[in-house]
This record gives structure tokens, C-alpha cells and sequence, in this order.
């Protein structure tokens, strides 16, 4: 792969995270990822298409807020880009049941994205679900 090909199917991962996911815009959502996208976790059930993904994002932001991101590692090989990252975030919203603490939160992960076409066509998410619910106990 030559270098210009991965930067740019890295760009269109960093893109999707940073504009969509960190800053909200969720028109950029159909611009960065495919109409029949497919994205798996072990946390959710299969979300497809560019809404079901929207809504993914949509309940991720009324939970937490103040949201940044650092990617600590970022490779691309082929159509794929695998990504290590954390999320710092406020937990200003219900969360799996609890309300708002004001706590700051960090959420660990790693993806492995496929690009087709320009846009990401399907993604594997893996993340620290069980740390995250940790640094915001509820009452006891």
C-alpha cells in the first residue's frame, strides 16, 4: 500500500471520530460511513445502516458530554484501518440505568474498520464496557 492510500483511509476513520463522533455532527455521518454499513460489538447487537449508527452515536452523547478523544495507535493495511484510542468524556446523562454523576469518565477501545468506496463499510469495536461502568457506581 503505498503511503498516500493508507493517510487516506486513515483520514476517513479520524474523520468519522472527530467530526461525528466528538463533535456531534451527525450529517457527516452519511459522508463517512457507508448506507448499508455494518458495525459489530461485542456490547451491542449489530447496528446497520447510517440512521440505526446515528442513534448508536445519538445515545452515546445524551450519556456523556464534553467528549474528546486521543488515538494511540492508528494502522493501515489494505482497506483496513485498526485503531487503539481512549475517550474522555463527563458522565452527564443516564447511563446504563445511572443517572448523572458529573464524574469524568475514560473509555478505552480499539476498531478495525473497512474502507470501500470511500467510506467505511463495516467495523469491529471492542471496548472497556465494564471499566467505564466502574468510575460511575451508582448508589449502594
Amino acid at each position: 500500500m503505498t503511503p498516500s492510500k493508507a493517510e487516506s483511509i486513515k483520514a476517513i476513520v479520524r474523520r468519522y471520530a472527530e467530526d461525528v463522533f466528538v463533535g456531534g455532527d451527525l450529517d457527516a455521518i452519511g459522508e463517512t460511513i457507508a448506507t448499508d454499513y455494518v458495525h459489530h460489538s461485542p456490547s451491542v447487537p449489530d447496528v446497520v445502516g447510517v440512521e440505526a449508527m446515528a442513534e448508536l452515536v445519538r445515545g452515546f452523547r445524551r450519556s456523556f458530554s464534553d467528549i474528546s478523544l486521543t488515538v494511540d495507535d492508528m494502522v493501515a493495511q489494505d482497506d483496513r484501518v485498526a485503531t487503539r484510542l481512549r475517550i474522555f468524556a463527563i458522565h452527564s446523562g443516564e447511563y446504563d440505568g445511572i443517572a448523572a454523576t458529573g464524574r469524568p469518565v475514560t473509555l478505552h477501545g480499539m476498531a478495525i474498520d473497512h474502507i470501500a468506496n470511500g467510506k467505511i463499510a463495516e467495523g469491529w469495536e471492542v471496548s472497556d464496557a465494564h471499566s467505564l461502568r466502574n468510575q460511575i457506581p451508582g448508589e449502594s
